[in-house]
């Protein structure tokens, strides 16, 4: 239930900062057009930023859905038991990177926020604002990649692991019509 409400959360919010981006992005365009003596580098700093925290916000919900990139080209071929470990593997590989990129991430946005550093643009926005998306999206990610671990290790169903038709169900539909 949780990680429903999780996840529309997410996915709320990534389409939320898409949606002021775009609406950044065309006010912009429509000074630019209209009143170009108006123009200024702060509404495309804005896009950046909200462009980079939705990005980073939805990799956790692309990761609980296994629709994030993956190299899955040969699993299919093993056993369901064969596919637990792949996947068991690859959930604690994703939890590592996760964990190191929380890390570093924060100290590049703690070190920004100490020294103060600012962007080169008019608004001279602070930059640990950007760098944060880093750590607290790996942050999310990483709780992704810890629950299915947990799941694949203690509540392991078939279910949890990567099917030939969720790798391709186009495909699969495709050769169902012809």
């Amino acid at each position: 239930m949780y990680l429903k409400t999780w996840g529309a959360v997410e996915n709320w919010l990534t389409g939320a900062l898409a949606l002021i981006a775009l609406a950044t992005a065309i006010f912009e365009m429509t000074v630019r057009v209209a009143m170009p003596s108006l123009t200024s580098d702060g509404p495309e700093e804005i896009v950046v930023y909200l462009i980079v925290w939705a990005l980073f916000i939805s990799a956790s919900s692309l990761a609980s859905e296994n629709r994030h990139v993956r190299a899955d080209v040969l699993l299919h071929l093993f056993p369901v038991q064969g596919k637990r470990i792949a996947e068991t593997i690859s959930a604690l590989t994703g939890l590592l990177f996760a964990l190191t990129l929380v890390y570093y991430g924060y100290l590049a946005a703690f070190e920004a926020w100490e020294l103060d550093e600012r962007s080169v643009s008019m608004l001279r926005l602070p930059l640990w604002i950007y760098y944060s998306c880093l750590p607290f999206g790996c942050l999310l990610l990483l709780i992704r990649y810890g629950s299915r671990l947990v799941s694949l290790i203690f509540y392991f169903t078939p279910a949890l692991v990567v099917d030939q038709d969720m790798i391709m169900p186009v495909l699969e539909n495709e050769k169902m019509e012809k």
